[in-house]
């Protein structure tokens, strides 16, 4: 009867092996572009409005309209893909019950 949290210690120990070189130097990459756009998008949103308008810092920017057009389209895209997603899983599922 003790074994109980010792088994699900090793098989979660199985299950989560470590990274290989290769899969540490992707996700070190992903993190990096995620922390370069997470700062792009802060200064676009929160310090440009206080910029002046001809200030060069504005040339590095893209126009203020596409700050909240962009999320909104990329939330858009991703939603109507992990839908698509869904239901192609599903559908493959109710197709292989009726089979069965």
């Amino acid at each position: 009867m003790g074994d109980g949290p010792l088994l699900a210690f090793m098989t979660l120990n199985v299950c989560f092996t470590r990274a290989t070189g290769l899969d540490q130097l992707v996700g070190m990459g992903l993190v990096g572009v995620s922390a370069v756009v997470f700062i792009y998008y802060s200064v676009w949103v929160l310090v440009l409005p206080f910029v002046d308008e001809l200030h060069p810092l504005q040339s590095l920017f893209l126009p203020r309209d596409l700050a909240l057009l962009l999320p909104a389209a990329a939330l858009l895209l991703v939603s109507a893909g992990l839908g698509l997603f869904m239901m192609a899983v599903r559908w493959k599922n109710h197709r292989s019950k009726k089979s069965a």
